[in-house]
């Protein structure tokens, strides 16, 4: 019989094919919009709110650099949502806007955190002269945001057409409304980033009014 010590061979986890699971995390079935209610029982409407709170729930690095930013910016205008009485939904806008980046300008001319265009700027008091541009001006384009917001309210009597319209304009709306017949923001056909944009307004909503529930 050998007396020569076998070689034990180190012990390895077994090999598996098996994928880890992602966490999956269903999509709300009531949520209103400033107090309003989403029709979500509606299938068109529910799929178009899944689309964009599946997009918003799973990107992680933007939420949280929206979460981080939140922090500085979010107390100051639910201060003054609180001081006009308005609804805290729309809080969001902003987000949907800019990310709450201050400085972001697009190619078509709208600037600031609110993405005002350089006219409707004007018309609620935030001058551009020079070098000066008041729609960069936080404190000011929020205050300014939130009476035109307020007016397209009372335009529409509708909060949810009054945000498209924050979007898109309010004579686009007037105009679409008036040729479809329509005055229901979620039976109108208008363009896609207004179709898409109360929507994922929604989806910004959920995620960042329960995050933890969302794994954040």
């Amino acid at each position: 019989v050998s007396t020569t010590p076998r070689e034990t061979q180190p012990a390895f986890p077994a090999v598996t094919s098996q994928a880890p699971l992602a966490l999956f995390y269903p999509t709300p079935t009531k949520i209103d919009l400033c107090g309003e209610p989403v029709p979500l029982h509606s299938q068109d409407v529910f799929e178009r709110f899944d689309k964009e709170f599946t997009i918003i729930v799973y990107n992680h690095a933007q939420v949280y650099l929206w979460l981080k930013r939140m922090e500085r910016y979010f107390p100051w205008i639910e201060e003054r949502l609180r001081r006009y009485n308005l609804p805290d939904d729309l809080k969001y806008v902003v987000i949907a806007e800019s990310d709450l980046v201050p400085n972001v300008a697009s190619n078509k001319g709208a600037a600031g955190p609110w993405q005002f265009m350089p006219s409707t700027g004007s018309s609620y008091g935030l001058e551009q002269r020079g070098s000066f541009d008041a729609r960069y001006d936080f404190e000011r384009a929020t205050e300014s945001a939130l009476r035109l917001l307020e007016d397209l309210r009372k335009r529409h009597n509708s909060w949810a057409v009054a945000i498209a319209a924050y979007n898109c304009g309010d004579k686009r709306i007037f105009e679409e409304m008036r040729a479809q017949r329509v005055t229901n923001y979620y039976h109108l056909k208008l363009p896609q980033e207004t179709e898409r944009y109360v929507f994922r307004i929604l989806a910004i909503k959920a995620v960042l009014g329960n995050p933890s529930q969302y794994g954040y």
